[in-house]
């Protein structure tokens, strides 16, 4: 991708931290910006914050991992904008502790989120890519950082 300038990039898990910044770095050059998180309450700072900043920027709530709700995310955005250019899947978590000091379910709840939701949101909005002359796919869950108790 040349350029940024005019391309509409979705992040999830773009409320705060590592999305965010990105999110940042790719408004700054240019691009309308799509943020995505389960937080509405931050979604809406980080909207509020990007619009002061003269950005371009929509936002939706979504839990990546539930599946129909993608599907409803996907034709919202068809909806509210067209199709996008770049795909940030984002949206991650960890819980820390030693493997089996970690419940089960916190495990699996990662496992969710940080693979399944990256898979599901791409499934979904591949076809954009792939039809725009210039989509791309930035995969990388925050899994590292993050710090859930």
């Amino acid at each position: 991708m040349k350029t940024l300038a005019g391309k509409r990039v979705l992040v999830t898990g773009g409320a705060s931290g590592i999305g965010k910044a990105m999110a940042e770095h790719f408004a700054t050059a240019g691009a309308e910006i799509l943020l995505v998180d389960l937080n509405e309450a931050a979604l809406r700072e980080t909207a509020a914050a990007f619009e002061r900043a003269g950005h371009r920027v929509r936002t939706y709530t979504l839990d990546v991992t539930d599946m129909s709700r993608i599907t409803g995310l996907k034709e919202q955005v068809a909806r509210d904008v067209g199709r996008i250019d770049v795909l940030v899947n984002n949206a991650g978590l960890v819980f820390g502790g030693g493997f089996l000091d970690v419940p089960l379910e916190k495990h699996l709840t990662t496992y969710r989120v940080n693979t399944l939701g990256l898979v599901a949101m791409t499934h979904a909005f591949l076809p954009d890519l792939i039809a725009g002359s210039d989509g791309h796919v930035v995969n990388g869950p925050a899994m590292t950082g993050l710090h859930e108790e």
